[in-house]
């Protein structure tokens, strides 16, 4: 892009010197030389000249023109880099960060001067820290194209924030690596719904494993109270956990979230009310 200007400004330079040698071969007038030749020299130049000029003109237009284009492109850019969604970053190929957008910074509660001050080993999990580099060197050896995974990255305040992270390369015309362009998207609270899932279904299998101590006939009445309220209350939940996980950015996510919730709660009373029972028999 860059170059195409720069042979802009060169085409610009040979012209005006073309320009300069001309004028000065019609000021100059051989000697013995007949009035009417040199006259006739001159128009010639002259015409020559003018089209020159006319070329020149030309290559100025075309120069503001592609000015133009360049400017609303990295503006357009500059605008989807800026407002999305998502974090995104670019980042050397040492891991420092060399520009990032503000959903990125509101993710580890870093400012951008800040975050420009520090790499991604920096802020990165060091349980997640070793497969990341791994997959990061593998972009710049050419062996992937890109890669995606869920790590944990160290919010300001101490805290861990999940998110889903997707990498790509970037490489300039001879194929030597630039920068990583890295997307970022926060799914802490997806990972927050997951692990109350697992914690409840923990405590469901340890209950399950005490009802041996139970009569036959209560084994079975506690078997189908569980079946019909809280097995169908987590299938359900997990059911929109799935649903999230594969649609992340879709429409009524916080509201998912919240129906999540709901139906773990729902399940402590369940599981509640089944001890409860269990203790009185």
């Amino acid at each position: 892009m860059f170059k195409r200007l720069e042979s802009t400004r060169l085409h610009a330079a040979i012209i005006l010197s073309l320009l300069s040698v001309l004028a000065a071969l019609v000021l100059i007038q051989i000697p013995g030389e007949e009035a009417g030749l040199h006259l006739s020299r001159f128009w010639i130049i002259g015409a020559l000249i003018v089209s020159l000029l006319l070329l020149l003109f030309l290559g100025h237009r075309y120069h503001v023109l592609y000015l133009g284009k360049l400017n609303r492109k990295k503006e357009r850019f500059r605008a989807t880099f800026e407002q999305a969604a998502v974090g995104i970053a670019h980042v050397s190929r040492t891991g420092q960060f060399l520009a990032i957008n503000d959903r990125f910074c509101e993710m580890v509660g870093y400012t951008k001067s800040e975050m420009l001050e520090r790499t991604f080993q920096d802020i990165t999990h060091l349980d997640d820290l070793e497969t990341d580099l791994a997959h990061a060197q593998d972009l710049l050896d050419g062996k992937s194209l890109s890669y995606s995974l869920e790590k944990r990255y160290l919010h300001k305040d101490g805290k861990t924030v999940w998110v889903n992270l997707t990498v790509s390369i970037l490489r300039d015309d001879a194929g030597r690596p630039r920068w990583f362009v890295s997307v970022v998207e926060d799914i802490s609270a997806r990972k927050l719904a997951e692990a109350k899932v697992r914690l409840y279904q923990k405590r469901l299998q340890g209950l399950i494993a005490e009802l041996g101590n139970t009569t036959e006939i209560e084994r079975a009445r506690i078997a189908v109270a569980l079946h019909d309220s809280v097995v169908q209350s987590l299938a359900s939940a997990l059911m929109k956990l799935d649903l999230i996980g594969n649609h992340p950015s879709t429409p009524g996510h916080d509201d998912s979230l919240l129906e999540v919730s709901g139906l773990l709660r729902q399940c402590i009373l369940e599981i509640n009310g089944i001890s409860a029972d269990l203790n009185l028999s």
